[in-house]
């Protein structure tokens, strides 16, 4: 792996002390006896004490080694710059608590506002997998290079916020039009990015997700060369948003990220 600046050096490094980290998540994400401790947050959210346990672990990780970068995470402190880690410890707390597999663990780092890298741990079929995308190095599954694949069938994936942003029932019967049926609720934000960037879904909507629910992903798309409607985001900026992006929409291609915005973002 070559890299031609010493910014894109420790880039490199932190990736690095990321997937160390990654290989040993899945011992963490698992059922225990903290997991049971499940609280509801005030806004309306679970959490349990796996979340709190590895945002813990992985903050205290990250500093040993880069004691003077900014962290922004769902459940610890949010410190947000243009040169950033941004995590979260357990996206799809209540499909874990449920007993679903699609939830992750999502570790991304942005550098001057962009996502840099993104590393997702998340159930696989029969074991845990390390899915990874590095700037300009595509994509990664447990370490071997992946080429994304092109859905056989339209079929999309859509979660809701229960906020101001959501959708109205007009557009969302016209999406249904769309789709003809074929749609998902993932329960996730994570995994419905990386299904997008692998190649299972054809697109992914969340009327509002947080930073830390899309940042690892973000990187995965840009690797595999998908599209989203969100061109730029100011990190800095996001604070006074409660952390939340606009309505996000990527897709396989073009065309089906313009149909979709046409029905969802008038």
């Amino acid at each position: 792996m070559r890299v031609n600046t010493q910014k894109a050096k420790q880039v490199v490094l932190r990736y690095l002390h990321a997937l160390k980290f990654a290989s040993a998540a899945p011992d963490l994400l698992t059922w225990s006896n903290q997991a049971m401790k499940v609280k509801r947050k005030s806004d309306g959210t679970l959490v349990t004490g796996v979340d709190k346990k590895i945002d813990r672990i992985l903050r205290s990780w990250i500093l040993d080694e880069f004691p003077v970068d900014a962290i922004c995470s769902e459940e610890g402190i949010q410190e947000l710059d243009r040169d950033c880690w941004i995590f979260d410890p357990l996206d799809g707390t209540a499909n874990f608590v449920n007993g679903r597999p699609q939830y992750a663990l999502s570790i991304g780092y942005w550098s001057n506002n962009r996502p840099a890298f993104g590393i997702i741990v998340t159930p696989g079929l029969e074991e845990f997998a390390i899915i990874s995308a590095l700037k300009d190095y595509g994509i990664h599954i447990d370490g071997k290079k992946y080429k994304p694949q092109k859905p056989k069938t339209l079929m999309g994936g859509i979660d809701f916020r229960r906020t101001k942003r959501d959708i109205s029932p007009e557009k969302f019967k016209n999406l249904l039009k769309y789709t003809a049926g074929e749609m998902r609720a993932i329960g996730s934000i994570a995994h419905g990015l990386t299904e997008v960037a692998l190649g299972t879904l054809s697109f992914y909507i969340h009327s509002s997700p947080r930073i830390w629910d899309a940042a690892a992903g973000m990187a995965l798309l840009r690797e595999s060369k998908k599209v989203t409607n969100l061109k730029r985001i100011d990190l800095l900026k996001l604070a006074s948003r409660k952390y939340r992006l606009p309505m996000f929409i990527t897709a396989q291609n073009s065309k089906i990220l313009a149909k979709l915005s046409a029905i969802l973002i008038s």
